[in-house]
Formats: structure tokens, sequence, C-alpha cells
């Protein structure tokens, strides 16, 4: 019997430890389970419609206006209302400082109504907070020109995607960078940081982009500007205001149409801008339009192909121009299919001062035109490529000092051995050899034959 009671006490103590065992394995099995739910995150917290959601600790998630999806939010008659009520805050709280607005998702109600933009709505103040509007892949037909307040960055999915196309009869700016006044600009109503790129401006009789109050961070780039009746991008201007330090605006696109139109204006910049750096410019023919319009000073355009015009670019016509560089300048235009003469540079001589010009790389493609129509001096260059052309600055006696490459104006070159050969007259040589070759200078001048030669001065 007592074996028999140790042997079912011994059964019944494994039974007790197997059944601990088991229940310990439960318990661990539960501390695990419960470990991995702790580890995921809580739920989202609440947050407004089009709002991302990001982390407010290493366990917290919450909802961040830094980023809204515009698609997302209660859309409204039309795009640029939609943007609007979220800018200005009527749709959800809007940061103070800024956010980049994500409108690519919309693809519906893509006409302004008259009075919409995207910073203004008919009857309404302004909404002028720092934003980024991604636009979408999609034409967007306005009625009003577009005003951009300070540290606005307005960007396209690229020029041939997203189109900013005029109502028909719209005759205004299409973009305005900055206005004359305190709401859109601050207290000094001039605007920082307005920037505008990677779409299209097509249409409208009137101007394509303006800036004329817009300067340090204001650029534009990666835009094409079509079918316009006034200046596809005009800089300064006569309208006030200054675009001092603004750009540079690169990598433009420019064609007019059947529109006599300018493709590029800068005028009445103080202190100059950071200047153009690549533009293709293609108008009709028929039209005495310069594609650019040089009016201002300190300002360097490089880059840049002409098609279809009279003049490439015109320097000093409306306004004074000094200190001016242009570089890598091609042009492009046939004068078979215009009447002569084509300039591929024109300098003007209107009353205005074109000073301390510096001309670097023109190549002239077409027939029957011409590299270089200096008004200033009265020199024309037929030349199909030129180096260099300076043209300095009026001297107390009324005269220009000139510096040129080409062999068909005066200029002043150097060498080791005497000049030969035609030459221009009043163009001088230094031999620089230290055997001098019988003098040291020479100018091209008439001998008593009549015929032009190098004549020894000293």
């Amino acid at each position: 019997m007592r074996e028999i009671q140790i042997g079912d006490t011994r059964r019944n103590h494994i039974r007790s430890t197997t059944r601990l065992a088991s229940g310990w394995i439960s318990l661990a099995t539960l501390v695990i389970l419960l470990g991995w739910c702790s580890a995921w995150p809580t739920p989202a917290q609440a947050q407004s419609p089009g709002n991302n959601t990001v982390y407010a600790s290493s366990t917290a998630q919450t909802g961040s206006a830094a980023f809204i999806d515009a698609s997302v939010v209660p859309q409204q008659t039309d795009i640029c209302y939609t943007l609007y009520k979220i800018i200005s805050g009527a749709t959800y709280a809007y940061p103070s400082t800024g956010a980049v607005i994500d409108a690519r998702g919309i693809n519906s109600n893509l006409t302004c109504a008259p009075g919409n933009t995207p910073w203004q709505h008919t009857g309404s103040s302004p909404a002028t907070a720092p934003s980024v509007i991604l636009l979408p892949a999609a034409t967007i037909t306005i009625n009003t020109t577009w005003t951009m307040p300070a540290n606005t960055h307005i960007v396209g999915e690229g020029p041939n995607l997203t189109i900013l196309q005029a109502t028909p009869g719209f005759s205004g700016d299409m973009i305005d960078m900055g206005a004359g006044n305190s709401t859109f600009c601050g207290t000094t109503q001039i605007c920082q940081g307005v920037q505008v790129e990677h779409l299209q401006v097509n249409g409208g009789g009137g101007n394509g982009i303006v800036n004329s109050y817009s300067q340090d961070a204001s650029y534009v780039n990666d835009v094409m500007l079509l079918d316009l009746g006034g200046i596809g991008l005009s800089i300064g201007g006569s309208i006030g205001g200054s675009a001092m330090n603004s750009g540079p605006y690169s990598n433009l696109t420019c064609d007019t149409g059947t529109l006599s139109a300018v493709c590029v204006q800068i005028k009445g910049v103080s202190g100059g801008t950071r200047g153009i750096r690549g533009l293709t410019c293609t108008g009709p023919s028929g039209y005495s339009k310069a594609a650019v319009l040089l009016d201002s000073s300190n300002n360097v355009i490089k880059d840049v192909r002409i098609v279809g015009f009279y003049d490439g670019i015109r320097i000093g016509s409306q306004a004074a121009a000094a200190s001016n560089a242009l570089f890598n300048i091609l042009g492009d235009t046939n004068a078979k299919a215009m009447p002569p003469p084509v300039n591929v540079v024109h300098i003007a001589s209107n009353g205005y001062t074109v000073s301390d010009l510096s001309i670097m790389g023109v190549v002239n493609q077409g027939t029957g035109s011409y590299a270089i129509e200096d008004d200033v001096t009265v020199t024309t260059l037929p030349d199909s490529s030129l180096a260099m052309y300076v043209l300095g600055r009026k001297s107390p006696g009324g005269y220009y000092s000139r510096l040129t490459t080409s062999p068909n104006a005066a200029t002043w070159a150097f060498g080791p051995n005497a000049p030969t050969g035609a030459c221009v007259r009043g163009s001088l040589h230094s031999n620089d050899s230290t055997s001098n070759n019988g003098g040291t200078l020479y100018v091209c001048d008439f001998n008593t034959s009549g015929k032009l030669v190098w004549q020894v001065v000293l």
C-alpha cells in the first residue's frame, strides 16, 4: 500500500509539475505577445485631411501640416479656389511659416474663375503665407493675373506637361512676381524668394512673366513662353520697382508664334540681375522686333539661340546699358526670309548711354545678316563668327574705345613680327619681337598710292 501510495504521489507530482510547466510556457508566450504589441506604433492621432502622418515621438504618430495633399481636402469650384482656401487657412489651420501644397492629384475643375488665383478670391482678403505649390501635369486655364506673394514657389511637372493657359481675350500679365504693395511684399514693398519653374505660360495679348518687385532668391527656371502678344519675360520695366539681384533666369524657351512680341526684356534694374543663362527664342518672319531687349546695366546673358527676328539682342534702345557681358550668342535668322538688315547683336544709338560692353562668341549662321551692328561707333561686322567685340566708354573728346577680333574693323593686335596682308584703316599692330624688325608699332593707313598698308609709327 505504501509503495502504491508513493507511486500515486509521484504520479500526482509529475502531473502537477507538467501543469505548472505548461502554465509557465503559456505565461511566457503571453509576455512575448504583449511585447510585440507594444512595439507597434500607437494609432495616429486626429489630423486634418491632406496632412501627412509623421512621428511625434519614437512611438506616437500625429498629423503634419508641413506637407498638404490638396487632392483630398474639400474641393472648391476650381483649383485656384481650392488652393486659396488652403493657404488662407479657411479649410484647416495653415502654418504661418508655410507648407508644401501638393496639387498634383487634382485633375478636375482646372479653369479658374475670374478673380480667382491661388492667393486671391473675389471678395476675400489675399492669402500671402509662404508656400510651395506643386501643380499637376495638366492645363490650368486662368482669367486673372497670378500675383505671387513673397516666399512663394510654384513648380510644374515640366513645360510640356503643366500649362498655364490664358482664357480667350486675356490681355494682362499671366504671372506677376510680387507687387508694389505691403500686402504681397511686406513693408519694404520688395519681395524675396518668388520662384517659377518647370511649366509653360501660353497665350494672352499681354506679357507672360513680369518681375518688377522681387529680388534675392527670386528666379525663373525651365519655363516655356508661347504665343504672347507682349513680352515673354519682363524684368524691371517701366512700371516701377526693382528686380535687383534676382535670377538667374535659366533654361527658357520662347516662341511668339504669329505675334509681334519680344522674348525677354531687362530694363532699368538698379544694380543689375544674375542674368539670363540659356534661352532659345523663335519669332515670326516680317516683324521688326527684337528677341531680347537689354536696357539695363550689370547683367550677363549667355547661351542664347535666336531665330526669326530683325535683331537678336538689341542693347540700349530704351534705357542706358553699361557694364553688360554677352557670351555664346547664336543667330540663325536667314535674311532671305526677312528684308535686311538682320543682326545677331545690335548696339543702338537712341540717346541712351551704352558703354563697357563685352561680347564673347557670336555665331551668325544666317545669310545676308550681320554678327554685330554697332550704331555707337558706326560699325557693321558681317563675320560668320566673332570671338570678341568690346566697346568701352566715351572719352571727354567724344570718342569710344573699341577692340575686336574681326578682320573687318579696326583693332589692335600684337605679334613677334611685322604685320602683313590686308588691313582695315586705323588698325594697330604691336611688334613685340626683341629685334624690333624696324619698328614696334604699326598702323594701317593709305600710302601715297592710295592703298591701305601697314606703316611704321614708332
